[in-house]
């Protein structure tokens, strides 16, 4: 079942993004420069091109979503979306981040509540993530947000990832 990703939010305008809106990718990651010192890289106009596309395995690009989130013609936060990983019943967040600026402001909150309320109401049962074990504020975010560590961890070259999970 493909979504339509541009329902998702009542408060925000949610588009998919392309190429085309590189640019606006790219000013909305350098806004947070505390992230990509967890990744332990910069953002690159170049790699953000490939994020447009990446997927999990046994995953294709109808169950993918990168999508901006807009508020008064602003991009205000992106959101990459996989449905049915790593199961059916699954919806996975590849990434979500909020403009920089405007962090702390509900932004998040708000659309991770409507979100969550639209795939609940498209039968996913539970939604899933990964964050970054040495960023203590995103994790509060999301535990605040009604997630768990499912005690699920894995290693990439530059840092550790905890898997958190939340039922619909």
């Amino acid at each position: 079942m493909r979504l339509d990703i541009e329902q998702a939010s009542a408060d925000y305008s949610v588009r998919l993004l392309t190429e085309t809106d590189i640019s606006e990718l790219y000013r909305l990651c350098v806004s947070n420069p505390r992230y990509y010192g967890y990744m332990k890289c910069d953002p690159d106009p170049e790699t953000l091109k490939g994020e447009l596309t990446a997927l999990p395995p046994g995953r294709t690009l109808e169950d993918k979503y990168f999508a901006g989130i807009y508020e008064g013609g602003r991009m205000v936060a992106i959101l990459d979306l996989i449905t049915g990983y790593p199961n059916p019943e699954t919806a996975f967040i590849g990434w979500f981040m909020v403009d920089g600026a405007l962090q702390g402001q509900g932004i998040g909150r708000g659309f991770m509540g409507e979100l969550c309320a639209y795939l609940k109401a498209r039968g996913f049962k539970e939604i899933r993530l990964g964050c970054i074990e040495e960023n203590a504020e995103g994790r509060r975010f999301w535990e605040r947000n009604g997630f768990s560590y499912t005690g699920n961890r894995y290693s990439t070259e530059n840092y550790t990832v905890l898997v958190l999970q939340k039922s619909l």
